[in-house]
């Protein structure tokens, strides 16, 4: 018994053994509660997850577009029935899958993209979406069609736990595209005839008044040939033009002074009579690698669009400078001004601002001025004030 107690006395007579065994305990409880805690968290995101899939679900089961939806390891959770039909494969052949095994879609180039990766490397919660409207998707039987998609992350609490994408067949846009180069190239073809003879005859015309010493008629038959020069080339550039709506324009860019184009282009373009109400303003020389005939007609809209709603006796204002790295030119007028609401719609497509409407027009013009000078690499807005005026302005990049 002496013994037995002795030893027992001597196992309890170690606390720094005792209080080690007491903290690997507490470290093992708070180790567990640690797994129970991100146990819980993924099975509340799993539940939210599904929560959204099931509303989406409702929503894009009568789109016309696919829409797809990806967990974070890049598994399919959704395919709405559009998907399906685009892609070849059924829903529940899908769920569970890793989409970068089945989604094959390439860029114009013929390179790999994997859009589900784009919301979920690329973008931070804080991104919208991402888009690219020429790619090139291929179906289960190996069938390739040309798609447009987007691609965005499902983000709960800030974090990104998914990712959805939607894409749509381009196929019919593509072939209204070629149906519309081949239209416009037939009514290029058609009106380059009577066009050259016009050309012609202004061209005897002007050599018959300058043997004469008719200069201010010589000068009026300059104006005239140089005008239908300035549409022949425009006819030429209707496809270059429908080509720039598709993002597939070739410019046939070279070095040129901004200042002397504008000079002319308004020389050109303005009436004799209205001369006196174009002031010009800027720089002597502003250097400018661009397509100068499309150049001209951003110029050419602004100025017959500001003459066209100015009061007979305001004067119009054109000012060409530079800014840092940027060539701008900008065309003021006097006249009612626009709304605000009507302002941010005016570079879109067949817009017609309130009020206009007894003005002739197509409203294309200021949506072919911004697809033209996008292009080049710059930008177009404009400013105005009811009852003020109102002036539009763009920048080109300079040469140096």
């Amino acid at each position: 018994m002496a013994t037995h107690t002795e030893s027992s006395s001597t196992i309890n007579a170690d606390p720094a053994a005792q209080q080690r065994d007491e903290q690997d305990m507490v470290d093992i409880l708070a180790v567990n509660e640690q797994l129970l805690m991100s146990g819980l968290r993924e099975q509340e995101l799993a539940e939210q997850l599904q929560r959204q899939l099931a509303f989406m679900n409702a929503i894009t089961k009568s789109m016309g577009e696919g829409v797809y939806a990806l967990d974070r390891a890049g598994q399919f959770t959704f395919v709405n029935p559009a998907g399906e039909e685009l892609l070849g494969w059924t829903e529940a052949e899908l769920l569970g899958k890793d989409a970068h095994a089945i989604i094959d879609m390439r860029s114009a180039n013929g390179v790999r993209i994997i859009p589900e990766d784009v919301p979920l490397q690329t973008l931070t919660p804080s991104d919208r979406s991402y888009r690219d409207d020429d790619a090139v998707l291929m179906r289960r039987d190996g069938s390739v069609f040309p798609a447009a998609f987007s691609a965005a992350p499902i983000v709960i609490d800030g974090e990104a736990i998914g990712a959805v994408v939607a894409f749509r067949d381009m196929s019919e846009v593509r072939r209204l595209q070629r149906s519309q180069e081949e239209y416009l190239a037939l009514i290029s073809h058609d009106l380059r005839a009577p066009l050259t003879a016009i050309m012609g005859r202004t061209q005897m015309l002007l050599r018959a008044l300058t043997k004469q010493g008719l200069e201010r008629e010589a000068h009026s038959a300059q104006i005239v040939f140089a005008s239908s020069h300035r549409m022949n080339d425009m006819i030429e550039g209707l496809l270059d033009r429908s080509r720039l709506e598709a993002g597939q324009g070739a410019l046939r860019q070279n070095p040129i002074n901004l200042v002397q184009l504008a000079t002319r282009i308004i020389d050109q373009t303005v009436l004799p009579g209205e001369h006196t109400k174009i002031q010009l303003e800027g720089v002597l020389e502003l250097p400018v690698v661009v397509d100068a005939t499309q150049i001209e007609r951003v110029l050419v809209n602004l100025l017959t669009n500001a003459l066209k709603f100015s009061p007979p006796e305001s004067p119009v204002r054109v000012r060409v400078y530079r800014d840092g790295k940027r060539a701008l030119v900008s065309v003021a007028d006097q006249g009612n001004g626009i709304d605000p609401q009507d302002l941010e719609h005016l570079f879109e497509k067949h817009y017609r601002a309130r009020g206009h409407s007894l003005v002739a027009g197509s409203g294309l013009g200021l949506y072919i001025s911004r697809l033209i000078i996008e292009a080049h690499g710059g930008g177009i807005w404009g400013e105005s004030e009811l009852g003020v005026g109102s002036r539009f302005t763009f920048a080109l990049p300079t040469m140096g």
